[in-house]
């Protein structure tokens, strides 16, 4: 049986969000902007060592090009953030809950990607389980608009939701071809990028 105690805190904490989506912006929108920044231009890379435009000394470097985009998305991410929230605050209930929900995304790229270069690596077909990669991310990337939408109750995110599993879908069907990763990265560019950099101009207006 619940507590009745904890039910009270659990509605109050759901009055909270729903009253701060309904008065203040998201201001997580540049974290947003450069991980599509960021990852495009990893896969811009990946693309350019499968084709060999780009030369692969050693298959390390594919996995080397991911983690150091990851490196810098988080330099820069940490650096937006910290921005915004010297100009508008910590943003209230519903912005914190919006940004635990990036951050555990986010962990969870990350475990999915390390799984992907540790399988690839072990089985010697880097290029057959990174193609899992754009589809997994994606999805992920589906889902977290989803929630931010519902909270923040900014509708237009679930097209941006909608559009990241269709992404999801066409991204898999090129699975084993190398255009995978141009895709991705126009994925990256219309699901992150842009949507961030519209959050960012809607906090400035806030």
């Amino acid at each position: 049986m619940s507590d009745p105690l904890t039910l009270k805190n659990d509605i109050d904490y759901m009055k909270a969000l729903a009253q701060d989506g309904g008065r203040r912006p998201i201001i997580n929108g540049g974290a947003l902007f450069w991980a599509g920044i960021m990852f495009g231009a990893a896969s811009l890379i990946h693309y350019g060592f499968w084709t060999q435009m780009i030369p692969l000394p050693n298959p390390w470097f594919l996995a080397a090009n991911w983690l150091v985009a990851g490196l810098i998305y988080g330099v820069l991410a940490t650096l937006s953030i910290r921005s915004s929230i010297r100009k508008y605050g910590h943003g209230g209930t519903m912005n914190v809950a919006i940004g635990n929900i990036w951050s555990g995304i986010g962990f969870a790229i990350f475990v999915i990607a390390m799984c992907l270069i540790v399988a690839g690596t072990h089985m010697e077909q880097m290029e057959a389980t990174m193609s899992m990669l754009a589809p997994a991310i994606l999805v992920l990337y589906g889902l977290g608009w989803w929630i931010v939408s519902a909270i923040s109750g900014q509708g237009w995110l679930k097209f941006v939701c909608f559009g990241a599993f269709l992404g999801a879908a066409g991204t898999s069907f090129m699975a084993g071809e190398p255009e995978q990763f141009l895709a991705y990265t126009a994925c990256l560019i219309l699901f992150a990028t842009v949507p961030g950099m519209i959050i960012m101009l809607q906090a400035k207006k806030a």
